[in-house]
């Protein structure tokens, strides 16, 4: 362009603009860039920025990020629409897949998500969804708090059904017949079988609240056990729930408790040993004052003094020591034998 009269050469427009021919210039619109330009950077016409990307300040196009689109010659990018998405930079947005749905427009959308149990794609219908087709299964959330899914068939879904809660079940929120679960005080009888049994100690099989066992089993801080919700497992002293499903075994360190299904705790080792050496230690002590006496009653009273000495050393045995002896080592036997056999 030449603006002035006697030039003996053009300029360049100024920036942001298109030569339009001889003294005029054109200014390139929000949105759109500069074409046809010469080697010298002077340009001859503008076009929109395509749908996906926007115009900058500095008359460029530039990519709209993932999740979001523009139309032609714009200069701000929108979040998709619901049921669609952008999965790349400077794209437009697709319609989400045939069993696919996508209901969010309040933020950038990357993907769309798969349509949730009990639910489908909309026959003959090519756009994208933003919701999907209910089939009409019965769903947890169709039972009663004394019911459960009964979904065992998961390959027919149109099977499954709303069931009573067997007895020693707990039903209480959205629960299947895969995680159905066992109160306090029961256990299921495998995974897949429908019964519930009474475990040998009630308060070795914790589970959910039992309403029919409240008042009656408490632990050391005073809880009452039946009212807790815990998790499946055997209670302490117990061996895991995986090969002990109605907790009957005890733990390794722990043995039977007196018949009422709990496991005590194996007394130390250390304790009964020096139980058993105090025993020995007071016998040798005894056969010592024995001898004692005797060398100094001398030879004439030796014979009545051993036979009056050896007399009560029998009674104080048998009264004292050999009771506390067997005692002592039967315990020692009988609980080496629980707690390593």
């Amino acid at each position: 362009m030449q603006t002035g009269e006697g030039s003996v050469e053009c300029n360049a427009p100024p920036t942001g603009n298109i030569a339009a021919g001889g003294a005029y210039f054109v200014p390139i619109e929000k949105g759109w860039y500069a074409s046809e330009c010469n080697s010298e950077g002077v340009c001859q016409d503008t076009l929109p920025c395509p749908p996906g990307t926007i115009g900058t300040s500095e008359f460029l196009c530039q990519h709209c990020p993932v999740g979001k689109t523009s139309p032609l010659g714009s200069t701000s990018c929108f979040n998709c629409q619901k049921g669609k998405f952008a999965d790349a930079i400077g794209t437009t947005c697709k319609n989400c897949p045939s069993g696919f749905h996508q209901p969010n427009d309040n933020e950038p959308s990357t993907s769309c998500s798969s349509c949730p149990l009990g639910y489908g794609a909309f026959l003959n219908d090519p756009t994208g969804r933003a919701t999907c087709l209910n089939l009409n299964w019965q769903s947890a959330s169709d039972c009663a708090s004394y019911q459960y899914l009964d979904n065992k068939n998961v390959n027919d879904p149109t099977s499954w059904k709303c069931a009573i809660c067997p007895k020693g079940a707990s039903c209480q929120g959205l629960v299947t017949w895969h995680n159905l679960g066992s109160r306090f005080g029961y256990a299921r009888c495998g995974k897949d079988s429908e019964e519930f049994e009474r475990c040998f100690g009630m308060t070795s099989c914790l589970g959910a609240p039992n309403p029919t066992l409240e008042g009656k089993y408490y632990d050391k801080s005073g809880t009452d056990l039946a009212t807790v919700n815990s998790n499946q497992s055997c209670s302490d002293g117990h061996a895991p729930r995986t090969n002990n499903s109605r907790c009957y075994d005890c733990a390794s360190g722990f043995v039977p408790g007196p018949g009422d299904g709990t496991c005590v705790e194996c007394l130390p080792s250390e304790s009964m040993v020096f139980a058993l050496l105090i025993i020995c230690f007071g016998f040798l002590l005894f056969f010592i004052l024995v001898a004692d006496r005797i060398r100094a009653a001398g030879e004439k009273k030796k014979g009545l003094l051993l036979d009056c000495l050896f007399c009560h050393f029998c009674l104080f045995a048998i009264f004292v020591f050999l009771p506390c002896c067997l005692f002592a080592m039967l315990s020692f036997c009988h609980v080496v034998f629980l707690c390593c056999f």
